[in-house]
């Protein structure tokens, strides 16, 4: 009984190692520059965020690609990515876990909150690399299609399902499929 079990959990976190790594490999030979936050990925799991973040899950793709993107690009766990219009610059006082969708109450502008946090964190790694890299190479290349783009990209890896919902009150998903 036990060897089963102990069988069956090697399956599941070999899978998952799998899905990492093809994850990880997909993101860096597309990408030169991966900007990320620097987040507290174990006080996640007290949060609610559940068990499913581990060092194979977000833990473990943000490590990897510390590790083996040409350029990796930290941001800091406190910069208000979050709370922050990608269009104006206004910053919101307080912004809710439940608020999926930003809404900027200066200019207007309207985005699912991920997607807006996802352009602060580029904006502010490109402010850090400005330092760093010759002008020649501090233009970013941006992905065609947008967010659909790396949803796409996601989709196409063997038993990565990738799936965005803007606007309509989800998070970004993706499962094992």
């Amino acid at each position: 009984m036990l060897a089963r079990r102990e069988k069956a959990y090697s399956k599941v976190a070999n899978k998952r190692r799998d899905i990492r790594n093809k994850v990880v490999n997909v993101l860096t030979r597309n990408f030169s520059m991966i900007c990320m936050q620097d987040e507290n990925i174990k006080g996640w799991q007290g949060s609610g965020h559940g068990k499913a973040v581990s060092r194979t899950a977000i833990g473990g793709i943000t490590s990897a690609l510390k590790n083996k993107a040409a350029t990796p690009v930290v941001v800091d766990r406190f910069f208000p990515s979050s709370k922050t219009c990608s269009q104006c610059g206004e910053k919101k006082d307080r912004l809710e876990q439940w608020e999926r969708v930003y809404e900027c109450p200066r200019c207007g502008a309207v985005m699912d909150r991920d997607v807006n946090a996802a352009i602060n964190m580029l904006q502010e790694g490109l402010k850090q690399l400005n330092q760093k890299l010759p002008a020649e190479r501090r233009k970013p290349m941006p992905l065609e299609g947008g967010t659909s783009g790396m949803m796409g990209l996601l989709d196409r890896i063997p038993g990565v399902h990738a799936k965005s919902c803007p606007l309509n009150g989800e998070a970004p998903a993706f499962r094992r499929g």
